[in-house]
């Protein structure tokens, strides 16, 4: 079944120039569908950050034809008008209400336990923690143990599962992970990705997770984004993106995407 996106992008161009040296990222068309696993790939400085940056709005596009976001089911939002408006308000509330983020580095608070870290999203929102889910999920999760502890005390593993949790306490209509696995091995790398795709489908979340590693990315997601670089005549180096099928669909039926 065909669902009504979460995301629509059409014509996105963000140029970026440094030191004599120019790059520009062109993504002729994306449309992300809830509940599903995307992956991007790509070597580095072809975009991927670059690209995740704009999907998460820190970064505005040099020029966009469409960028609509349909959280949780409502009328998709015009990005485009709100950058036209210089509207900081509606973007961040956007941000706040739309989005979960799993950072490389986990990005979690150091003087705060793993169990406050894990109420931060209901803070920001304005509710109380929901303490039930944060322990069930931590209990799912393999790190209950852990919720009294701070960052520092933890391994990496059970950092980046923390962190994942807390990026999905919300149940947020979308996850962006910046490479959250790439400072494991890849057996446990592997482990935690699954982990971390079965609990956000649950929640209805979709995820749109950057890694170098393809592989990886092409055996859980339903489709990969690769992005590839060339350089033009005007030397710039220009970073495109094609879609791949991914392994994940097979999961829920190839027919479904």
């Amino acid at each position: 079944m065909k669902l009504d996106p979460i995301v629509q992008i059409r014509n996105l161009v963000k140029r970026r120039g440094q030191g004599g040296s120019a790059f520009e990222l062109r993504v002729p068309e994306l449309v992300f569908e809830p509940g599903r696993f995307y992956g991007i790939s790509g070597p580095s400085g072809s975009g991927k950050s670059t690209l995740l940056d704009l999907l998460a709005l820190v970064l505005r596009p040099t020029f966009v034809e469409r960028f609509r976001i349909a959280p949780h089911g409502s009328d998709a939002l015009n990005v485009v008008e709100l950058w036209r408006r210089n509207d900081e308000a509606g973007l961040t509330n956007l941000r706040k209400l739309s989005f979960g983020y799993v950072l490389q580095s986990g990005g979690l608070i150091g003087f705060l336990s793993v169990r406050q870290n894990l109420a931060i999203p209901y803070q920001l929102v304005g509710q109380h923690p929901d303490w039930r889910r944060i322990e069930t999920l931590a209990k799912r999760f393999g790190i209950e143990r852990e919720l009294e502890k701070k960052p520092r005390h933890l391994s990496a593993g059970q950092r980046q599962r923390a962190a994942i949790l807390r990026a999905l306490m919300l149940k947020p209509p979308l996850v962006l992970a910046d490479e959250p696995t790439a400072a494991l091995d890849r057996l446990r790398a592997v482990q935690i990705a699954e982990e971390f795709r079965a609990l956000a489908l649950e929640s209805g979340s979709t995820i749109i997770m950057v890694s170098h590693d393809q592989g990886m990315l092409t055996s859980l997601a339903d489709a990969v984004l690769e992005l590839a670089t060339t350089v033009d005549t005007g030397q710039t180096a220009v970073s495109t993106a094609t879609w791949l099928p991914g392994d994940g669909r097979r999961d829920r039926g190839a027919s479904d995407l």
